[in-house]
C-alpha cells in the first residue's frame, strides 16, 4: 500500500485519472448516437451540443465510479482483480476521494442544467440508478445487468433530449440488448478467470455459472442480432442500411468468440482496438453507416 504523502504531484494526478475511470469514458459515446442517425453528426452546432452533454455525462459518471469505489473498499481489497484501485490501494485517501466525488457531481449538475432542465435529469438519474445498483442492485442476480443496460438506455435518449429528436423503439431495444451483451460478456470472464473464487469477491457470482451465463449470452446475442435488422427495416427511412447487416453480425460474432475464449476484452471493453478484425469490423460498419445516411 502506497502512502498518499510520499506521491510526486505527477502520480498523485495520474492516481485520480485512474479514480474517476477516464478510460471508461467511452461508455457515454451512446449519446452520439441520436446524432449519428438524425444525419447531424457533421452539423458543427449540434456536434458541440452532443459533445457537451457527453462531458456532462463523463463527470456524473466519474462521481459515481468514486462512490462506487469508497463502498466498495473493504471487498476491493480482498479482489485481486480490484486491489490496485486508488482508494483500496491505499493511493487515494477517503479525504481526498469525497471531496473528488462532491466536485465532480455538482460542476456535472450545473453544466447539465445550463444545457437544459429536461437534460438534466438524465444525469440526475443516471446518478441515482447507478448508486442504487452500487448499494444494493449489484447483489441482486439479473437484476444488476438489467440495471447497468438500463443505464446505457439513459445515456442514448440523453442525447435525443438534448438535439429535441425522438429515438427508434428499435434503436433503443438495440442499445438495451448491446449492453446486456457486454455486461454478460464481463461476468462470463470474470468466472472464467476467477472459477469458483469469483463468488467470495461478490456474492452475485454464485448465481453467474459458466454453464448459465454462456447460455443467457446465446439469447441476448440472438435478440440482438434480430433486433438490429429490424431497426434497418422499419426504423430507419433509408433503407440501404440494412447492407451494414453483415458487418454487424461479424462484430457481434466475434466479440461473443472472444468472450469465449477468455479475452481480457471481456472484462475491458476499451481493449477492442488491439483485436485488428474486432476494430476493423467497426470501422467497416462505421464507414457504411455514414456512406448510407450521409
Amino acid at each position: 500500500m502506497r502512502s498518499s504523502h510520499s506521491l510526486s504531484l505527477r502520480e498523485r494526478f495520474s492516481d485520480l485519472l485512474s479514480l474517476f475511470r477516464v478510460k471508461q469514458w467511452y461508455k457515454n459515446l451512446v449519446i452520439f448516437i441520436p446524432l449519428l442517425f438524425t444525419r447531424g453528426l457533421f452539423n458543427f452546432n449540434l456536434f458541440l451540443l452532443t459533445f457537451a452533454g457527453f462531458l456532462c455525462l463523463c463527470l456524473m459518471s466519474s462521481a459515481n465510479y468514486v462512490i462506487n469505489d469508497l463502498l466498495d473498499y473493504d471487498s476491493d481489497r480482498l479482489n485481486p482483480l480490484k486491489k490496485h484501485r486508488p482508494i483500496a490501494s491505499g493511493a487515494v485517501s477517503k479525504r481526498l476521494a469525497f471531496f473528488s466525488f462532491l466536485v465532480l457531481f455538482v460542476v456535472s449538475l450545473f453544466f447539465s442544467y445550463l444545457l437544459g432542465f429536461v437534460f438534466m435529469l438524465f444525469p440526475l438519474f443516471l446518478f441515482v440508478s447507478t448508486l442504487l445498483y452500487s448499494v444494493w442492485l449489484k447483489r441482486v442476480p439479473l437484476v444488476d445487468l438489467l440495471v447497468i443496460a438500463f443505464n446505457f438506455v439513459l445515456r442514448t435518449n440523453s442525447g435525443a433530449v438534448l438535439l429535441g429528436v425522438t429515438v427508434s423503439e428499435w434503436l433503443t431495444l438495440m442499445i438495451f440488448l448491446l449492453a446486456l451483451f457486454l455486461g454478460l460478456g464481463k461476468r462470463y470472464g470474470t468466472v472464467l478467470k476467477l472459477g469458483k473464487k469469483a463468488s467470495s469477491y461478490r456474492k452475485v457470482f454464485s448465481f453467474y455459472s459458466k454453464e448459465l451465463t454462456g447460455s443467457l449470452l446465446n439469447i441476448v446475442v440472438g435478440m440482438l442480432l434480430i433486433s438490429y435488422c429490424f431497426y434497418t427495416f422499419f426504423g430507419q427511412a433509408n433503407r440501404f442500411i440494412m447492407f451494414s447487416i453483415p458487418v454487424f453480425f461479424f462484430v457481434v460474432f466475434r466479440y461473443l468468440s472472444l468472450i469465449y475464449q477468455g479475452s481480457l476484452l471481456s472484462l475491458n471493453t476499451e481493449l477492442l482496438f488491439k483485436d485488428k478484425p474486432l476494430f476493423f469490423g467497426l470501422t467497416v460498419w462505421f464507414v457504411i453507416v455514414l456512406l448510407v445516411l450521409y
